[in-house]
């Protein structure tokens, strides 16, 4: 939620700033988000395939992250998604992907727009009403990390004018899910 505070004072003869109402504003959104971090575990899954008794198969091309944004902003909005494995506990900032984003805006804040992306190298298995950005994850598990970092960080296009209305609750949502699909025998 974005908090507008204005100040008021009026030149017109007879009028009283009290009385003045303001409904909506024209101007630019400069809004960051606070940058999001965290961490996916495959530490069990890494220190199994080290012991060699595990009869596993890892699909490596079906690795893929899904990510579902949400807005109703009426200004466009860039994200940044960084992806930095991990290796005996120690980053690799020189193995991490990164890949930039935009969400374009809705023409008013009183319908909110879905953005669906399917990040992975291959498009197979993708649900409908996703879209598909290829994007070589799958060289960060090739090498099966002990754990994998997950960084968002972005924000609005501040350089587009926009009319904001005052009395609407303004919404910028994201979700994700990162998949490794894998298959374990019989033992």
């Amino acid at each position: 939620k974005i908090n507008i505070e204005v100040s008021i004072k009026s030149d017109v003869p007879g009028a009283e700033e009290e009385s003045i109402i303001i409904k909506d504003v024209t101007g630019k959104i400069d809004y960051q988000l606070d940058p999001i971090g965290e961490t996916v575990d495959l530490s069990p899954l890494t220190d199994l395939l080290k012991t060699g008794n595990l009869d596993a198969d890892l699909d490596l091309n079906r690795f893929y992250l899904a990510l579902d944004l949400s807005t109703n902003l009426v200004v466009p909005v860039h994200l940044n998604l960084e992806l930095i494995p991990y290796y005996d506990g120690v980053a690799a900032p020189e193995s991490a992907r990164t890949l930039d984003l935009s969400m374009t805006s809705g023409e008013s804040a009183d319908k909110v727009n879905n953005t669906r992306y399917w990040i992975s190298n291959t498009d197979k298995g993708m649900p409908s009403g996703y879209e598909f950005i290829e994007f070589d994850i799958l060289s960060l598990v090739r090498t099966m990390p002990d754990m994998i970092e997950v960084k968002f960080a972005g924000g609005t296009d501040a350089d587009k004018e926009v009319i904001v209305v005052l009395d609407q609750d303004l919404v910028l949502e994201a979700e994700y899910e990162l998949s490794v699909p894998v298959e374990l025998g019989e033992e």
